[in-house]
């Protein structure tokens, strides 16, 4: 955010160059809003809004060192410019630097405690540091402050997965798409929750929805595949993980988990195929060698499978071993 000035005692030519970089940053010129701070800095060294609004340019040019170094000098200049503390925050948090981010957040929360976006970011900051409860507990105070921000439910949801609080997470999910039904991410997870909790067909009817709002979404179809793999339906899986790979050629995990449905429904050839493919997008997949081994035993292949059985081993896959007394010995 922009912080505009009254008129006070600096030079007005320094006013007028800060005037004019704030016009020109308001119409996304940012590099003539960075020149103009520039003129009006060399006029007037101790400007403190000056640097702060420079760095906000250099913060939308993704320039983050160098907003930093601005709201370094911003601070210095004026220690209770708390829209300084909070955006040097939210530039740390785009170099990741989260535990120099929350130092700054918690100055922007010293000098104003109902600034709900200071304790969302903060928790923010908190769960990229796995300090989920730290995060849910941030969420919360921003939630009170905000209750209309569907992205804090969302996030806190997020955060309740990791310490396995699905039905809080559940809800979380719940209040954001209510907030706004066109939340895909929110349908994802919501999605992804129900798998864990076996409700497969609540899973499915999410990711239905997360598919309607993106048709080109592979995420999606790969975990609506997991959850009708889950019912037995596979056929109904392998259409969607065929959906999966063809809108991302490279989606390993869905090659995989189609040739491993293949392979139930007897078709271990076609099984082959995408095992192949998965191995020549990630060479050292253990489970790849493995699934691709109990193909071959399927097609009577046993040196081929046990080669492959072997391979995995190699490749420190746990259940290698059982395979290879089971078929090989």
């Amino acid at each position: 955010m922009l912080v505009t000035l009254r008129i006070t005692a600096y030079s007005q030519t320094a006013q007028e160059y800060f005037y004019r970089a704030i016009e020109k940053a308001k119409q996304e010129d940012y590099n003539g809003s960075i020149a103009d701070f520039d003129k009006a800095i060399k006029l007037d060294a101790n400007f403190a809004k000056a640097y702060y609004n420079r760095a906000v340019s250099k913060e939308n040019l993704k320039d983050y060192s160098g907003a930093i170094a601005d709201y370094d000098k911003a601070t210095e200049l004026d220690p209770i410019l708390v829209e300084a503390y909070f955006n040097r925050g939210l530039s740390k948090i785009e170099i990741n630097d989260y535990n120099g981010a929350i130092d700054d957040l918690n100055k922007a929360i010293a000098l104003n405690p109902n600034l709900a976006e200071a304790f969302y970011n903060r928790a923010v900051s908190k769960g990229k540091l796995k300090d989920y409860i730290g995060a849910i507990a941030d969420y919360d105070k921003a939630i009170k402050l905000d209750p209309k921000d569907p992205e804090a439910y969302y996030n806190r949801g997020l955060s309740k997965t990791h310490i396995e609080d699905y039905q809080g997470s559940m809800m979380d999910f719940n209040k954001a798409i209510e907030l706004n039904p066109n939340y895909l991410w929110a349908y994802v997870n919501r999605g992804v929750v129900k798998e864990k909790l076996k409700d497969y067909y609540g899973s499915i009817a999410d990711f239905d929805e997360a598919i309607k709002l993106d048709a080109n979404f592979a995420k999606a179809y790969y975990n609506r595949a997991v959850s009708k793999e889950n019912l037995k339906d596979y056929s109904g899986a392998i259409s969607d993980y065929d959906k999966a790979t063809e809108i991302d050629p490279y989606y390993s995990a869905a090659y995989l988990n189609k040739g491993i449905c293949k392979n139930k429904i007897y078709e271990p050839q076609k099984a082959i195929a995408d095992f192949n493919k998965v191995i020549e997008i990630n060479p050292n997949y253990a489970k790849a060698y493995a699934n691709r081994g109990i193909s071959k035993i399927l097609l009577g292949e046993k040196d081929g499978g046990c080669l492959d059985f072997s391979k995995a081993r190699n490749l420190g896959f746990e259940k290698a071993d059982d395979m290879i007394k089971k078929y090989c010995n």
